[in-house]
């Protein structure tokens, strides 16, 4: 005993000898300069009051377990001393008998922490704690023998235990496994011992208040260096199990749409792989389920290839969250024939994954009837004010030419208040990115769709879905056609539809089409709010009612409706039906049903979709009526119709055999070069050059041809020629008609031949007439001259009289000439580089004395510099006519206004009087021969004098110089203006 007190005080550690509850009995020095307490503070005290877990540095609750721990074994704990300064410790129990009495000695070394291993060692165990103690699963530490000697914070959250009931106890004691479950539990145990690993399981547990909840379970062993241990983690999956047996009946209805719907449905991962297809798809494509699903499905070979990188992008969208508008798209199906569809792609969630679904409408035959459509109405007009939709052209500008009524009944705007301006004047400004992109995709793609917020008048705004479109005209001019649909409602609903769409119910309200569901008395128990819209009834007034109760069938439908709903209880199912129904407001539709049964365990349901056909039903309609209506046109023309395509006379109505004189036999045989043979040789090739077959593919319209054709008995018959190229059946083709303009030569002809007997009779007329005039005003100067002072004032009178009228036939006679002139085309200028404002300046300057002797003022503005090339002497006769002219109709005291502007590249020089001013019917007149408008007698202050052909002599000279002359007016006592321009060349 005294060897064991000397070693007992001389070791170099501190030794704490204990009693088996846990209070020190002995210490040596070591231990009391360790704590820092006297031996007296520290006899009889709880050991586990100095020497605490490292878990958050908390006091050992249970000290069996904490002998336990440190039973043979070295373990890190953490010593507290009497400062409370904290110390890192190694200990170890030795159990031992002292007097027969059983002993514990706990041996403690003080871990300095001055290697780099052991601070690693320290600071991973406090990691480790932390990470151990902030897991959200509950942890269990079990040693071999099945106690629990640690758990986690969550595992008193998950099963409402404090940690300090569970630790040391063994499965049965915890009371956590129900009695059924127990057994299980003890053998994974077992098994878990014997393998080292043993795989997950979903079970029942039971917390505190024996509630029980579903949980997993994760086992395995944890090799430690000084021991074995058993890490048991446990996850609580009762919000996931809930929610999965919620799930399993919405699955149940959701499957059963999915299959049965009359829509092909492809469900995809974000990466493109195609996860399932319903069976109409299946039938759609003519592909088998295996053969479409795991696949990309951009990897199929039902795309075109232009169209896959539009389909990647659109992908990359989908996965983002955003959900671009639906386009239109071709699907190549197995047996080679071309689909249209247009998908409607949503994220829907299906056992926590996100899933793109998307629904292919079959838009096919909507498609072939719009284009069959459009081709026809090329035929004759575009009928555009009865359509409901907007109709919007812009010019290359983006300023608005033309809109049509429906956009007034839309907007609230009248059209002339939306003239000449741009979309982006009336769009949300959020929305003109879009816009704007829509207009660069219809430039280089020939079109663009797009969705868009557009202003009201009374300053609120409506959705519109808007189809954008390049044109050009016959001008070659390029033009952008916008086609709008008011889809402010549809939005509306689509917004509501998104805020409660989930699972069974996205497919059920997001549906285009009417969904009933009705029990099997065929009770109505719900139904989408497409049927709302479709029916216009609400729902209250449909709910409980039978189909044959609800007042939307004729009595018809309603007849085969109830033979087929008999059919439909033995087979289960049935095929497409079309008839009309009444709506709320009156009005009918035609609508297409398939109905079909559901199983959802507990009942079974009828489920009926309602398609709104009326639009097709209308289209085919409108189809019929169009060709028909073209036909009829056609047959009862005055002009000649014929249609060439692929070098055959396609089509040729009544008027055409008329003015051909062939039969109908005879012209069926023809192509279009037997009728180019009956074009007159000297015609035929300048006909050729405006008319090429090759060249349909690039002339939108061949311009108007005259030409003679030859009949076989040597007659000629004139006709004018107006081309068109069109479509037909998908191939290019030519309309073309035919006039008959034999009489109109005829007439043309006989005009020209008395426009030269006029000219020729003026010319020789007024030669006649210069030869006695010359003598006579010779003479009368010869008395005015020589013996003025022999004749009395009377006879001077009477000469002088004579001597004005003979220069004012003389000013008559030398216009009469100067206009047959111009009209024989035989003038030609003698161009030279001059400056009109000199010619303005010198004409001003010559009739000042006339405009002084009427009290007149002559305003003169015009630029310094107006040089171009013309004929001094011409354009001084056209100025001195304006300036004459104006001054002779202005009253005394009057203003004349001359101005100059350069505009297009021309001298545009204008002459303003405020004088009597003209009408419209005078305005006809004035540039006409002999037009002079008589002002004698009408009580004017007026020059009345003149010839009436200066004006017209003006405009031919004009004319000639490659310029125009025109007169504005606003009527009496309004002034006139007379403008004439003059081309800028040097």
């Amino acid at each position: 005993m005294e060897i064991y007190k000397k070693l007992f005080a001389n070791v170099d550690q501190a030794l704490f000898e204990l009693n088996p509850d846990g209070t020190i009995d002995d210490v040596n020095k070591f231990a009391i300069e360790l704590t820092g307490c006297s031996k007296k503070e520290l006899l009889g005290k709880q050991i586990s009051k100095i020497i605490k877990n490292n878990r958050h540095i908390q006091p050992i609750q249970d000290v069996n377990i904490f002998l336990r721990q440190c039973d043979f074994k070295e373990k890190f704990l953490i010593l507290e001393k009497k400062d409370k300064q904290q110390l890192p410790l190694k200990c170890k129990i030795l159990r031992f008998n002292n007097e027969n009495n059983p002993k514990l000695l706990l041996l403690a070394s003080l871990e300095t922490l001055n290697s780099d291993a052991s601070k690693r060692l320290y600071q991973t165990e406090k990691r480790y704690r932390v990470l151990f103690d902030q897991c959200p699963f509950s942890v269990f530490i079990i040693n071999m023998n099945g106690r629990v000697v640690d758990c986690n914070k969550a595992t008193e959250e998950i099963f409402g235990i404090k940690c300090d009931e569970i630790i040391g106890k063994n499965h049965r004691e915890l009371g956590i496994h129900p009695e059924n479950t127990l057994k299980i539990h003890i053998e994974r145990f077992r098994k878990l011992l014997k393998k080292g690993s043993i795989e997950p399981i979903e079970t029942q547990l039971k917390k505190g208040n024996g509630e029980l909840i579903w949980v997993q379970i994760h086992s395995h062993l944890l090799n430690l260096p000084s021991e074995e241990l058993i890490q048991t983690i446990i996850q609580n999956i009762q919000p996931r199990m809930s929610t999965e047996n919620k799930l399993k009946k919405t699955k149940t209805k959701y499957h059963h749409l999915f299959e049965n719907s009359p829509f092909s449905i492809a469900l995809f991962d974000n990466r493109g792989i195609v996860l399932d297809v319903n069976l109409a798809l299946e039938e759609f494509l003519g592909y088998r389920r295996n053969e479409l699903i795991s696949n990309n499905f951009l990897e199929l070979p039902i795309y075109r290839p232009k169209t896959i990188p539009i389909l990647k992008k659109r992908l990359a969208k989908y996965v983002n969250g955003e959900y671009p508008d639906p386009i239109e798209l071709e699907l190549i199906k197995r047996d080679g024939s071309i689909a249209w569809v247009k998908p409607v792609v949503s994220m829907i969630e299906i056992d926590g994954e996100k899933i793109i679904q998307v629904v292919f409408r079959d838009i096919s035959l909507e498609k072939k009837t719009r284009e069959q459509l459009k081709k026809s109405e090329e035929k004759y007009r575009f009928i555009t004010e009865n359509m409901k939709d907007m109709i919007s052209i812009f010019d290359e500008n983006l300023n608005l030419e033309f809109v049509n009524e429906a956009q007034e009944q839309v907007s609230g705007f009248g059209k002339e208040e939306i003239l000449n301006k741009r979309p982006i004047d009336f769009m949300h400004p959020e929305d003109i990115p879009k816009l704007k992109k829509i207009f660069l995709k219809a430039l280089k793609e020939g079109s663009g769709i797009g969705e868009f917020r557009m202003m009201t008048k009374n300053g609120s705004y409506k959705w519109i879905e808007t189809l954008g479109k390049i044109l050009t005209d016959n001008k070659s001019n390029t033009k952008f056609l916008l086609v709008s649909r008011d889809i402010d409602e549809r939005k509306k609903l689509e917004n509501q539809l998104k805020e409660s769409e989930k699972k069974y119910r996205h497919l059920f309200e997001s549906s285009p089409y009417a969904i009933l569901l009705a029990d099997l008395k065929g009770k109505i128990i719900n139904r989408n709010s497409t049927s709302e819209k479709l029916f216009g009834y609400k729902t209250e007034e449909f709910i409980g009612k039978k189909f044959s109760e609800t007042p939307v069938f004729t009595p018809e439908a309603l007849k085969e409706i109830k033979k087929r709903f008999r059919e439909f209880l033995k087979q289960g199912k049935i095929g497409p039906f079309e008839y009309q129904i009444y709506r709320k407001d009156g009005s009918m539709a035609w609508v297409s049903t398939q109905s079909s049964l559901i199983d959802l365990g507990d009942q079974t349901i009828i489920q009926t979709i309602v398609r709104d056909i009326t639009r097709e039903k209308e289209a085919e309609q409108d189809l019929r009526e169009s060709e028909e209506k073209f036909r009829t046109i056609a047959e009862q023309s005055l002009f000649g119709i014929m249609i060439i395509r692929d070098n055959q006379l396609y089509y040729v109505n009544k008027r055409i055999k008329e003015v051909l004189d062939v039969n109908e036999e005879e012209i069926k045989k023809w192509t279009y070069y037997d009728f180019l043979e009956l074009i007159n040789p000297n015609d035929r090739e300048k006909y050729q050059r405006n008319f090429k077959v090759k060249d349909f593919q690039t002339d939108l319209n061949i311009k108007p041809t005259q030409f003679r054709i030859m009949f076989k008995n040597g007659e000629e018959l004139w006709v004018e020629t107006f081309s068109k190229k069109i479509r037909i059946k998908s191939s290019q083709a030519v309309l073309l008609f035919i006039i008959d303009i034999t009489e109109k030569k005829k007439a043309e002809q006989e005009l020209k031949r008395i426009n030269r007997l006029k000219s020729e009779l003026l010319k020789r007329t007024s030669h006649e007439l210069k030869t006695p005039l010359v003598a006579i005003k010779g003479y009368s100067d010869l008395l005015l001259n020589i013996h003025v002072k022999e004749a009395e004032n009377e006879a001077t009178f009477m000469i002088k009289e004579i001597q004005k009228g003979c220069e004012r036939l003389e000013n008559l006679i030398n216009d009469i000439l100067e206009t047959s002139k111009l009209e024989s085309g035989l003038i030609e200028l003698k161009l030279r580089e001059n400056d009109l404002s000199d010619v303005i300046f010198s004409c001003t300057k010559a009739l000042e004395g006339l405009a002084k002797s009427r009290d007149l003022t002559i305003n003169v503005e015009i630029h310094d510099n107006l040089v171009t090339l013309f004929e001094k002497n011409r354009m001084y006769e056209v100025m001195g006519n304006l300036l004459t002219n104006a001054i002779k109709n202005t009253m005394v005291n009057g203003k004349i206004k001359i101005r100059s502007k350069i505009f297009n590249n021309s001298y545009l020089i204008s002459v303003k009087d405020n004088g009597i001013g003209l009408t419209e019917e005078e305005k006809d007149q004035i540039f006409k021969q002999f037009g002079k408008i008589e002002r004698y007698g009408k009580g004017w202050n007026l020059g009345i004098e003149g010839t009436g052909l200066g004006l017209y002599i003006s405009k031919k000279i004009i004319e000639l110089h490659g310029g125009e002359i025109w007169v504005e007016s606003e009527g009496r006592n309004k002034g006139a203006t007379f403008t004439f321009t003059l081309p800028i060349r040097r």
